[in-house]
């Protein structure tokens, strides 16, 4: 009767607070489902109900749709992303088709390709490839488990890629090696008598950037350990203590209704930690009842800092706080209100260490809550901010600030890093797995001092991959695919102007001692950022050298000065009549190179490093003898299609005598000459 009466079936109640999800069939009312840990379904109306998930359903049910055209084609969302069913719910396909990933944080190590390590939301945290050789992206199967429960930080050795650490929830953190798949727990436990210590639902732990062996954990105290976790130090605590049975939630105190042993996490504890990476020992920590402490002699003493953020209310949760790399002094926090209904953005940065704070969130909107902000580890005026509602980027320190549009949604961003190599962004949704935007130099020179005239970006470090990996042998569509890396060395620039046709920019690739390997006009610039790409070969050449010029490193030329080539001249002249040129060049060996983009009576200069594969063992010494032995094959190819060339030119010139009326009123033994020549011509082909 629409509510007017009411009569109750069941007492069956998974979690209210957490799922309170009910769906009724739309074709058979008798047919009940409700939403827990497990998939329940009721039979007659909801007075009873059974588990009835079948198959291999992930856990922890959110969303239930019944096709009302067909009551067996259902779809569930749960932690474990999407299934769907075609047979009521007896078994479950797990759609992996589209990237749905709730990552809480992201780390990277310094392979060649890089690879990233996650935690997700009861999916346990994982280990892939940022891309793979040959420009391909990841695929499902290129990713490893390294931890189960709820995953949250991972951290990896930038020492050793090998070891890694994982946590699932309430500080349950390990190491484990991923070339012997052993692991170890590390989390330190109280001494007998003492309380134990209290962990947050998502505990931070961080490498310090000093010393890969040392880790910093988070709880109601903070925990140092020196040797990888085996033993650790612990401080005082650093939180305020409270007492969670006597705190007010949603308006309840405990005992009058709202089920307390559930919540599932302590309070009053560590959510956030860093140390400074220009001096060990500088440490600050942020907790969820509000505190936010410095210590600059490595734990031993702290300070609370928090009453000197203006505008802040007090107790306000600390989502996160980073410690500049451009000044010892500079930290930037931000907090997040929404737990008390306050959804003001909050990013602050203090220069002196935590005595003075400015507020530095205007120009993002109300209701984005930060999560993150970091600063770009080679540009001070390049910030970041993560937030419930999309990623921003700062060009001036946090003076004004602009949304990132697409490809990236406007979702929950819970973590921002640059890779320190790769000039990569990488960020970790709570939605949408893991973005990664490839070499944000154009970014850094946005928020760089300007000048006038044409610009060439520092290139990022080029890999000479020799081959990449198709596809996997499974066949089928069923698969999440993306791009990899863009291959090849990538070359960034600026165009004051439109140039015209008759005034291209020119771009050349050299030695360090001015050996031209590549020359190129650029048809295709125009006013504003452009990027062009060098596939790290030399160009062609265009006749036989007695001896190959070198490319090596040091820049060293070979060979007689007649084949040297000036850093002012091409290394290959466009195609005359009779010179044949190669279709590719030769690989030039890994090392350093120079970049120069010249336009008119400008010219912009950069250094250029060409990485090695990483999959090969050879010696610096074995890439120059590839590439002496590919330039010598390179060379007698076009010597070789020189002489065809030639010889076609001469089997055309030969035939067409014949029909001559002056071959005609020749003597015959001229005759003879020239078909005997013709036949010679035609059997060398």
């Amino acid at each position: 009767d629409g509510g007017d009466t009411w009569v109750r079936m069941s007492a069956t109640n998974p979690r209210p607070m957490y799922f309170s999800l009910i769906r009724v069939d739309p074709n058979d009312d008798k047919f009940v489902w409700l939403a827990g840990v497990s998939l329940l379904r009721s039979k007659d109306g909801g007075k009873t109900f059974g588990s009835e998930q079948g198959g291999r359903l992930h856990a922890d049910i959110h969303a239930i749709w019944i096709d009302p055209r067909d009551s067996r084609h259902m779809l569930v969302g749960c932690d474990g992303g999407i299934q769907w069913s075609y047979d009521r719910g007896q078994t479950w396909d797990h759609v992996n088709i589209i990237p749905l990933a709730q990552f809480y944080h992201v780390a990277h190590d310094m392979r060649i390709p890089y690879h990233v390590a996650g935690g997700l939301q009861d999916n346990g945290s994982w280990i892939g490839p940022s891309s793979l050789p040959g420009g391909r992206g990841p695929s499902n199967g290129d990713w490893a488990s390294i931890g189960g429960g709820d995953g949250f930080y991972c951290a990896i050795d930038w020492s050793d890629p090998n070891t890694v650490y994982s946590e699932s929830q309430n500080g349950a953190v390990r190491r484990v090696n991923l070339a012997t798949g052993a692991s170890k727990s590390i989390t330190p436990m109280p001494p007998p008598g003492e309380p134990r210590y209290r962990w947050d639902w998502c505990t931070p732990f961080m490498l310090s950037p000093h010393n890969s062996r040392r880790i910093l954990l988070g709880g109601n105290r903070l925990f140092i350990s020196n040797d990888r976790g085996d033993t650790w130090r612990r401080t005082e605590d650093l939180s305020t203590s409270p007492k969670l049975s006597e705190l007010t939630i949603m308006g309840i105190k405990r005992g009058t209704g709202y089920p307390f042993p559930d919540i599932g996490s302590d309070y009053g504890q560590i959510v956030t930690l860093t140390e400074s990476p220009l001096r060990q020992g500088t440490i600050y920590v942020g907790t969820d009842d509000g505190n936010l402490q410095i210590s600059r002699d490595d734990g031993k003493t702290w300070k609370n800092v928090a009453k000197n953020v203006p505008g802040l209310p007090a107790g306000t949760y600390v989502s996160r706080v980073h410690a500049s790399p451009h000044a010892l002094g500079r930290v930037y926090a931000a907090f997040d209100g929404h737990r008390t209904d306050d959804y003001k953005p909050y990013i602050y940065v203090s220069e002196d260490f935590g005595e003075t704070w400015t507020y530095i969130a205007n120009g993002i909107p109300p209701g984005s809550t930060v999560n993150v902000v970091r600063d770009h580890p080679h540009c001070e005026n390049l910030l970041f901010a993560g937030t419930d509602r999309g990623l921003y980027v700062s060009f001036d320190r946090g003076h004004h600030w602009t949304q990132f549009g697409k490809p990236l949604p406007a979702l929950r961003v819970d973590e921002v890093l640059i890779h320190p190599r790769d000039n990569d962004l990488i960020v970790a949704t709570h939605a949408r797995g893991i973005y990664v935007l490839d070499d944000i130099s154009i970014l850094v020179a946005e928020a760089s001092p300007k000048k006038e005239g044409i610009g060439l970006l520092p290139p990022r470090p080029a890999v000479q991959y020799r081959g990449g990996f198709g596809m996997s042998s499974l066949t089928g569509n069923r698969q999440f695919l993306t791009r990899g890396a863009p291959t090849g060395a990538q070359i960034r620039y600026w165009l004051p102007r439109e140039p015209t046709l008759e005034d291209r920019p020119v771009l050349t690739i050299e030695t360090r001692r001015g050996v031209v390997l590549t020359t190129r006009r650029l048809a295709l610039a125009s006013v504003g950022y452009n990027v062009t790409t060098w596939d790290m070969r030399r160009d062609p050449p265009l006749r036989r050298t007695a001896t190959p010029p070198r490319a090596s490193t040091s820049g060293s030329a070979s060979g007689p000065p007649s084949q040297r080539t000036s850093r002012r001249t091409r290394s290959a002249q466009p195609s005359a009549p009779g010179s044949i040129q190669s279709a590719t060049g030769s690989r030039v060996p890994p090392g350093e190179y120079v970049v120069r983009l010249r336009w008119g009576d400008e010219e912009e200069v950069q250094r250029l490093t060409v990485l090695p594969d990483p999959r090969l063992r050879l010696k610096k010494g074995d890439y120059q003898r590839l590439y002496t032995i590919s330039w010598r094959l390179s060379t007698l190819a076009a010597d070789l299609r020189a002489a065809e060339e030639r010889l076609a030119g001469l089997r055309q010139a030969l035939a067409a005598a014949l029909d001559t009326p002056q071959m005609k009123a020749a003597p015959s033994q001229i005759d003879e000459r020239v078909r005997s020549l013709l036949a010679e011509v035609r059997q060398i082909e």
